[in-house]
Parts: structure tokens; C-alpha cells; sequence
């Protein structure tokens, strides 16, 4: 995926991205990881809490609930990050109001009030080809494993694919190669009596051969 946002209310979160920023990114297949205003890329709203609120305003209560409903994303925002926001005359906490998230499209939203995460789900040709070359040093990993390979052994890799699953081999041959200890990759004309498997609706054959 193209990028992994975060956001902590009340905290600095940003040591995530110090201590262990690589290891997220290796662990998630993310490009970047970044410190980002979770209104940036999260729908806040919010409705009042009738237990808290109702024995202090009782039938006033109505007209505050209504404003609080009508908050903006940004305001709700704000409010969470103060800890308070007076709507008309009346101080509300944030113990006075339920408050509650959904992502903007696009993104995949998780987390609590005090660390939001937010996943960039923007597939781009690039990351959709880098995708597919993680999938063929799968199946290639496996076939080296089915033929008795050792870990350190050096191979021939010789494919077969259709014609998108050749371009994300092409334009991600570096990593292939070096993931699976290939010192010669060559195209095959047809797979002949190879086994051909799918790869995300691709046809793929391969051949593994000790270098």
C-alpha cells in the first residue's frame, strides 16, 4: 500500500516512526509512514450523552443535542483534542458526548482516541505491479522448496506469463532476483509441460534449475 497515517490524541506518537518505522513498513508492505491529522482522512461526528447531560439540563437538553449533532467533522476534531467545547451556553466534556469515526474514501480507518491508524487503500499501477512480483517470489520460493533446494542454493529461473504479469516481473526484476537468489532469468516461448498457476487472474509457469 502507498501509506500508512497515524495520529495520537493527548501524545506523541511520532517515536513509532524512530524506533520502528522500518519494521512497520517492512511488516505491512507500506511505502511511508507518516504523522498525519487524523481529520486529514477520518469523518468525525458526534451525538450527546443523555446520561450525563440529561440531570444537568433537563429540558434544555433538546436544543444541545441537536447542536452537538450538528458539530463539523473538524469541530468534533478539535473538541477531542481540547477535552472540552462549549455549545451555546453549556461547557460539554468529552464524557458528555459519544463520539464516533468513519473514513473518508479511500482509506481504511482503526485505532482508539489515543492512536488512530489510517491506511492509504490507493492502488496505483505501480503498486499493483510491485504486488504481483511479490506473489511470483512466492511461487517461486515454494518451487524451490519442492525441488530439494537448499536456502543458500543459486538458481536459473526460466517464466512463462501473461503479458501483465511479465511487465511486473520486468519492472521489478531486481527484486525478484535478488529474493530468490536467481543469478539468470530468462522467458520461456511456452510453458509446454510446466504446470501453469494463477497469480491475481495471471497465468504463470515457472522453472527452477540449480545455477
Amino acid at each position: 500500500l502507498a501509506e500508512l497515517r497515524f495520529d495520537g490524541l493527548h501524545h506523541d506518537w511520532s517515536i513509532l516512526l524512530d524506533d520502528f518505522g522500518q519494521e512497520i513498513r517492512d511488516e505491512l508492505n507500506v511505502k511511508a509512514i507518516r504523522y498525519v491529522p487524523a481529520r486529514d482522512s477520518v469523518i468525525y461526528s458526534a451525538k450527546i450523552n443523555f446520561k450525563t447531560v440529561g440531570p444537568r439540563l433537563g429540558p434544555g437538553i433538546k436544543a444541545v443535542a441537536a447542536a452537538v449533532a450538528a458539530l463539523t467533522s473538524d469541530e468534533v476534531y478539535d473538541m477531542m483534542m481540547l477535552g472540552s467545547r462549549c455549545v451555546g451556553d453549556t461547557e460539554l466534556t468529552l464524557d458528555d458526548i459519544i463520539s464516533s469515526q468513519a473514513p473518508k474514501p479511500g482509506y481504511f480507518v482503526a485505532g482508539t482516541p489515543e492512536l488512530n491508524v489510517t491506511l492509504d487503500a490507493t492502488i496505483t499501477p505501480e503498486l499493483r505491479m510491485e504486488g504481483l512480483a511479490r506473489e511470483v517470489v512466492s511461487k517461486v520460493q515454494n518451487a524451490r522448496k519442492d525441488a530439494g533446494l537448499e536456502v543458500e542454493d543459486r538458481i536459473a529461473l526460466g517464466l512463462w506469463a501473461g503479458e501483465s504479469l511479465r511487465a511486473a516481473v520486468e519492472a521489478n526484476r531486481t527484486y525478484i532476483t535478488a529474493e530468490t537468489l536467481t543469478t539468470a532469468l530468462y522467458w520461456l516461448d511456452a510453458p509446454g509441460d510446466l504446470p501453469v498457476t494463477d497469480v491475481v487472474g495471471e497465468p504463470l509457469a515457472l522453472l527452477v534449475r540449480k545455477a
